[in-house]
């Protein structure tokens, strides 16, 4: 019997969180269906190859491309043009461009199913009005003929019913998934300095430059922090911590396997100015490590403040320095939250991910009558 086709597309495949969810997805996807993964011409090559090794065809969309307007009307026909050849069951898009694009060509196409997920917002504070009211009148319109919008937390699901985009029945909610064998609870290690640890895009929605700021408040005490993550505001970056004489950060850089990073801090720090549901900071709840966090959309869905970690104001660098100090003086409180991190953890398995997506197909092929395999 042929296989039911399934299209998962994305903007970039930069080794992202949204990126490593929908490799994620589309690998499990791949023992049910005949999947294959599209994205745009800005792709981390590493991760290209990980993804050649599943069981999954990789189709580049040599015009999509991230913030470059002018490229769209050229990479929606691309993706038009792609759709109409391949006469795909479902497709299932993921961020803003490959959303937008790629839900108007699938309806065009005629394409039967419709997916989107939600992985984070595409309008935010930081962005100016008329681009946040751009983002929200096509996610509204687009909204209309997806058939389901998948949110990876119930806080972003609340935020896209509170802009008038879709009906809540069009919702459901998925969270992330890990490996939980790759990150496994380890004991905190004998460092002998408190070192708090980064991982992640160098880029603005990452708040870095606040971590740097609250780096300096923090130079007198007897703490460590590494950011591990490469970006365009790298070399920002690094001139501001040479400008401001900082001693008590080490770059690292992009790292292949983050897994010896996350275990060789005490604890972990994601200071996003905005954000769906990072990963890393799953990651460092399964390793066993208390998060510091920026209070905004999914995050507060993953931490339990004061509990399995804390939260900070966004942008915010004189709170976010008193929580890491606050975390530095305490070594049971590091203890406690990375314990009751690591218990809370066990139920973001990527199983559970790959099997709530499924679900959303099964029930949408059965409501459209497609004979399911």
């Amino acid at each position: 019997m042929k296989k039911t086709k399934v299209l998962h597309i994305i903007t970039r495949f930069i080794r992202g969180g949204a990126d490593e969810n929908t490799l994620i997805t589309a690998a499990g996807n791949a023992k049910k269906y005949d999947v294959t993964l599209a994205f745009g011409s800005e792709y981390n090559s590493d991760f290209l190859d990980e993804a050649k090794n599943e069981k999954i065809k990789i189709k580049i969309l040599r015009n999509l491309r991230h913030n470059k307007f002018l490229s769209y009307p050229f990479a929606f026909f691309e993706i038009l043009s792609f759709l109409k050849k391949e006469k795909f069951d479902i497709v299932h898009t993921h961020t803003s461009e490959a959303g937008f694009l790629g839900r108007i060509a699938a309806k065009i196409a005629g394409v039967p199913i419709i997916v989107h997920t939600v992985h984070g917002t595409s309008f935010t504070e930081h962005r100016s009005f008329i681009m946040n009211k751009i983002a929200v009148c096509f996610e509204r319109f687009c909204a209309g003929f997806t058939d389901k919008i998948i949110s990876n937390s119930e806080a972003l699901t609340e935020e896209y019913l509170s802009r008038k985009i879709g009906k809540s029945e069009k919702y459901a909610t998925v969270a992330s998934g890990i490996n939980l064998k790759r990150f496994s609870p380890k004991p905190l290690p004998k460092n002998k300095i408190v070192t708090f640890a980064f991982a992640g895009r160098l880029a603005e929605q990452k708040g870095v430059m606040n971590l740097v700021l609250a780096a300096k408040k923090l130079e007198k005490e007897k703490l460590k922090i590494i950011i591990a993550g490469g970006g365009e505001l790298r070399e920002k970056i690094e001139h501001k911590i040479k400008e401001l004489g900082i001693k008590n950060i080490s770059m690292l850089g992009e790292v292949k396997n983050i897994v010896p990073v996350i275990e060789s801090a005490d604890a972990v720090v994601v200071p996003s100015l905005w954000e769906g549901t990072p990963r890393i900071i799953y990651e460092a709840m399964a390793v066993g490590r208390a998060v510091i966090a920026s209070d905004v959309h999914g995050v507060k869905n993953q931490v339990i403040d004061k509990k399995t970690g804390l939260l900070v104001s966004p942008g915010d660098a004189d709170e976010l320095s008193e929580k890491m100090l606050l975390l530095a003086k305490n070594p049971e409180m590091r203890k406690s939250m990375g314990l009751a991190a690591a218990e809370a953890s066990k139920k973001f398995g990527h199983e559970n991910l790959v099997n709530g997506v499924e679900d959303v197909y099964f029930q949408l092929l059965k409501q459209k009558r497609i004979k399911i395999n």
